[in-house]
């Protein structure tokens, strides 16, 4: 892989937020297995980050790990989900319910043995926007063959990374990493 390119590779990741990852329809287990691998790192390495094809996968491709984060829309759930997050060490929280009370939810996190670590300052609330800065496209040799994903507000700013062991792939996109002589995009993928 050209040094060059891995570069941007690099660089777009670490300084995009909001990744996107899809596959056209009916995806092989080759393309699914390689956008489920870049998922699973990206969200290892606390991303934020969606998979989505144009229709739900096949039963083909069902036993694959991750398989049911895929989504037929990007940004996931994510748009507009309010998210509460504070810090969390191994065994301090016995358990999280909610209760509806005078027209509030009320979130409930009931402390362990030992109690919270942590104060009302460390609580973060964000709104996910659903939006995407980064589109990584697997396996996918025409934009076309990503039909709906491919429309709407959520991408239209994003930088596209276009990922392919197709010959006929159209080369779209800012980073373009089309490999014809590989055997498949999973080989790219571990590369």
């Amino acid at each position: 892989m050209d040094a060059l390119i891995l570069q941007k590779i690099q660089d777009s990741i670490a300084n995009n937020a909001n990744i996107g990852i899809v596959v056209g329809k009916n995806p092989s287990i080759d393309q699914m297995g390689a956008a489920l691998a870049f998922y699973l790192l990206l969200k290892q390495a606390k991303k934020e980050v969606s998979i989505a094809t144009p229709e739900p996968p096949l039963v083909g491709v069902s036993s694959l790990v991750g398989i049911n984060k895929v989504q037929t829309n990007l940004g996931g759930g994510s748009a507009g989900d309010l998210v509460v997050s504070f810090p969390y060490a191994e065994g301090e929280i016995e358990k999280v319910s909610y209760t509806l009370e005078n027209n509030f939810l009320n979130i409930i996190v009931k402390a362990g043995e030992q109690g919270l670590s942590f104060d009302e300052q460390d609580v973060r609330y964000t709104r996910g926007t659903g939006k995407v800065d980064l589109l990584i496209v697997v396996g996918t040799p025409r934009l076309s063959d990503l039909g709906e994903l491919m429309s709407g507000d959520k991408i239209h700013d994003a930088k596209i990374f276009n990922i392919d062991n197709h010959a006929d792939n159209q080369k779209f996109g800012d980073i373009t990493l089309v490999q014809p002589q590989a055997t498949s995009v999973s080989e790219i993928m571990a590369e």
